[in-house]
């Protein structure tokens, strides 16, 4: 049988990995292949408490100017919440293009979704952004990179090399072999 210490730290292992950063506010993405090289971009900002959640205004997405251009904001979380403002990157300045969402006032949520379209101008696929938070002040008192939501087949393969693992283990363990 498999040493019980070792299914054990194997576990706390996975749940490390999967339990993601300790920041208090998270911005998760999924991407969408629009066509050629148009593609939108699904947000979803969480907060880990309605406190972590209401103690920012708003947050800044930033869309570096050598890898994004025609930017729409397709949807914001509720109009009547917060305000929008784009800015195209440009070339010529050079300036990175944002997007600033801004609350209009607290909000008692700890979830928000918006979704944002562009050109994408790379040669590999896109992939995060860097973000900030900022205060009623407009002071920053956060940042960090957007996180891709794994599709299924990611967790299928995490999964199945678990699997292995453990096979591994059993038939090592079965065959007397030392460590």
């Amino acid at each position: 049988m498999l040493n019980l210490r070792c299914v054990v730290r194997g576990l706390l292992c996975v749940l490390m990995l999967m339990a993601g950063s300790a920041r208090a506010v998270d911005m998760t993405y999924e991407a969408s292949n629009l066509a050629n090289d148009r593609w939108r971009y699904s947000y979803t900002l969480s907060g880990r408490s309605i406190d972590s959640i209401a103690q920012f205004a708003g947050v800044t997405l930033i869309f570096p100017v050598a890898s994004y251009a025609g930017l729409v904001l397709d949807s914001v979380p509720d109009a009547a919440d917060f305000v929008g403002a784009l800015t195209q990157p440009d070339s010529a300045l050079p300036g990175d293009g944002l997007l600033s969402l801004t609350a209009n006032r607290v909000i008692d949520a700890e979830t928000f979704h918006f979704s944002v379209s562009f050109d994408w101008l790379g040669l590999s696929p896109p992939g995060s952004q860097p973000y900030e938070i900022f205060d009623d002040n407009f002071s920053i008192t956060g940042s960090g990179e957007t996180t891709l939501i794994p599709e299924p087949a990611a967790w299928l393969l995490t999964l199945a090399g678990l699997a292995g693992l453990v096979a591994v283990g059993r038939r090592r363990h079965a065959h007397g072999v030392a460590r």
